[in-house]
């Protein structure tokens, strides 16, 4: 994922630092672009916000709810973590 400045949508992820089954997205932290897998419309926008948290320099956090937790999940308190100016860019409100 060279190339900078740009999402990828792609069908599968198999490698992000190290090889692991069902990674739905992939960013560099800090970085200049994420790459991820279509996901559920309902929690598409928390996948979108949480690679672009890594492009900042954001690490995982051990809390279920952040937007920032390894895995993903409906309990994300979205509106919370990502600033109003970013929530319509990742489709969440």
């Amino acid at each position: 994922m060279n190339t900078p400045g740009f999402v990828k949508a792609v069908n599968r992820i198999n490698w992000c630092g190290g090889f692991s089954p069902n990674i739905i997205g992939c960013a560099p932290a800090p970085g200049n672009g994420i790459l991820v897998v279509r996901f559920t419309s309902s929690l598409e926008g928390i996948l979108w916000a949480h690679e672009h948290g890594h492009t900042r320099g954001l690490r995982h956090r051990n809390s279920s709810t952040a937007v920032m937790a390894p895995s993903i999940a409906n309990t994300r308190n979205v509106p919370s973590q990502v600033p109003a100016s970013l929530q319509n860019t990742f489709g969440v409100t």
